[in-house]
Order: C-alpha cells, then sequence, then structure tokens
C-alpha cells in the first residue's frame, strides 16, 4: 500500500486518489448487494465513516475537500484535492490519512464495546497523484463504477486471477485473465515495423480486421503507437486480444478502465515474461524485441511482412 511520488511535495496543493484497505481485507463496511446496479449495503461502521468520519477530514484541515469517495466493503477510495498549504508545515496528505484513520479505529472501537484494538486497517495507504488533463475525471469514473467492478469479479473469478509459472514458448510467464484464448488457433500478431509506409500499415490492418471479423484473435505488445490503435480497434469490437506486457501484475491488481470489461466480457489475456517489479524503468528496445519474437511465438508463425 505503499505508492508515492518521491519528487512531489504532499504538503503542497495538489489532488489525489487515495485508497485503504482493511486487514486482512475483512468486509467491515458492509455487503456487495448485486443486481443491475450492485451498490454497497453499509454496516454501521460503514454509515458512521460515510456520515462523521469523511465529514472530519474538512473539518480538521479547512484546505483539504473530499471531491468523491466509495466505501466498498473492504477498502475505502476517497478523490481529495488540497486546495492551498497546509497551515502547519509539519502536516501534509499524510496527516489527513492518518487522522481519518483514526477516526475509523475510534468508530469501530465504540461501536463493538472495545476499549483497545490495533486497528482494523493495513498499514499505509496507496495514493495517486493527479496531475494529467483528464485524469480527475477518469478517476471520479472509477470510484462510481467501484461497485459494478466488484460484482463483475465476484461473477467471473477466474478471468480475474492471475497465474504464475505459466510455460509458453520455454518462458515462465505471468497470465491474467482468458487463458483459453490461447486455444483458438487462429492466432495473428500484430507488429508495425518502424519502415513501414503508411500504405503498408493500412494493408497490414485490413488483414487484421478481416482476422477479427473470421474468429480470429490477434496476439501483440502494443508498443508502437500504430500497434496500439490496431489493438484498441480490436478491444472497441470486442474481438478477442492476447497482450504482452513488460511487467508482471501485483497481488490483487485488476486492469483499469476498458481492459477490465475486456476481462469480464473473456476477451482479453495478459501476458508477461517477467515478474512484477514496482517502479520499473521504461521498457528497453531489447524487452521490445523479445516482447515481439513472443508474439510470433503465440502466434505460431511470423508477423505478416
Amino acid at each position: 500500500m505503499n505508492k508515492r511520488a518521491f519528487c512531489h511535495d504532499y504538503r503542497r496543493p495538489g489532488s489525489y486518489l487515495i485508497t485503504i484497505v482493511t486487514e486482512p481485507r475483512l468486509p467491515l463496511f458492509g455487503r456487495l448487494k448485486m443486481g443491475p446496479i450492485p451498490y454497497t449495503e453499509l454496516s454501521p461502521l460503514g454509515q458512521r465513516i460515510r456520515r462523521a468520519e469523511l465529514l472530519r477530514i474538512t473539518y480538521y484541515y479547512p484546505n483539504v475537500e473530499v471531491c468523491r469517495y466509495v466505501i466498498m466493503p473492504d477498502h475505502i477510495h476517497i478523490l481529495i484535492k488540497i486546495k492551498y498549504p497546509f497551515a502547519d508545515e509539519k502536516d501534509s496528505l499524510g496527516s489527513v490519512v492518518r487522522g481519518f484513520k483514526i477516526g475509523c479505529n475510534r468508530a469501530y472501537r465504540e461501536l463493538n464495546g472495545l476499549a483497545e484494538h490495533p486497528g482494523i486497517f493495513e498499514e499505509g495507504y496507496n495514493d495517486k497523484w493527479i496531475h494529467r488533463e483528464g485524469q480527475f475525471d477518469a478517476w471520479k469514473v472509477y470510484i462510481a463504477d467501484n461497485p459494478r467492478r466488484l460484482a463483475l469479479k465476484r461473477q467471473n473469478p477466474e478471468l480475474f486471477t492471475t497465474k504464475y509459472g505459466y510455460q509458453i514458448a520455454d518462458k515462465n510467464c505471468e497470465i491474467y485473465g482468458n487463458y483459453f484464448l490461447l486455444n483458438i488457433p487462429d492466432r495473428e500478431a500484430v507488429i508495425v515495423r518502424s519502415h513501414d509506409k503508411e500504405p503498408d500499415f493500412e494493408r497490414k490492418f485490413a488483414y487484421w480486421r478481416q482476422h477479427c471479423e473470421a474468429g480470429g484473435t490477434l496476439v501483440s505488445a502494443a508498443i508502437s503507437k500504430r500497434e496500439r490503435q490496431v489493438i484498441n480497434w480490436a478491444k472497441d469490437q470486442g474481438y478477442p486480444v492476447i497482450e504482452l506486457c513488460d511487467c508482471g501484475f501485483p497481488p490483487l491488481w485488476k486492469p483499469p478502465g476498458r481492459d477490465f470489461d475486456c476481462c469480464a466480457a473473456g476477451k482479453l489475456l495478459l501476458i508477461s515474461p517477467w515478474a512484477y517489479q514496482y517502479g520499473k524503468p521504461p521498457i528497453t528496445r531489447r524487452e521490445c524485441q523479445d516482447l515481439n519474437r513472443l508474439a510470433e511465438a503465440i502466434a505460431g508463425h511470423p508477423a505478416i511482412l
């Protein structure tokens, strides 16, 4: 739960998505109610947090605005905006989260008649510093969509599970998603060479569209802009995609945005020949070449020229 933008000063104005989870993922805040529009039916503790503890954030820190939140059975997402610097130089985003946790722990003790308790949360928290255009609105949508995403995971657990040590082309891979896509015999590797002219790309794209329409699967690391264009098109159209990644999948990870829905529909398999590495540096040329060779191996033949 410790992900920090080490170059950023968390005392300064900014927007953040905060995630805190219970230890050990106990559903203390409520239960998921299924239906056309899934939602969390809050427990007494969840109701107390919604009615009181979230409001106390701005009471104690007037420069902090709680813009959005969602209380899930075992975790809470809070979209926070620090509007101006803290009055006390000792305070920061960490002080806000620490105070909120203290209030939630106190509420738990009071509701359960406990004089002492070690606390209900995992140590630390996850923060995402929102500093690019469009991120804020995207995270608002993510927060609102959280119950639906959890419902889909519970309905299709096999599509949201990481498998380790999966042998593909003599490599120990981590895979996530619908591994049955590897059983579809008609697979094509999507690789666009740097020397490909625009007519060459258009010819390839037409071939890949025809391949998908005939029931085939695309395989790609989607490294270049034009490869990404093809894979995005396939995902938007609901065609099956096997996508290669340069890093594995951390515990409790789930794909963001459209990829989540593609997984839920059984239309996406993510494969990494390397284990997860926090803070992994940008992909190298050699890694790109390795992923393209793996894509060709999965396709069963070289990419079209």
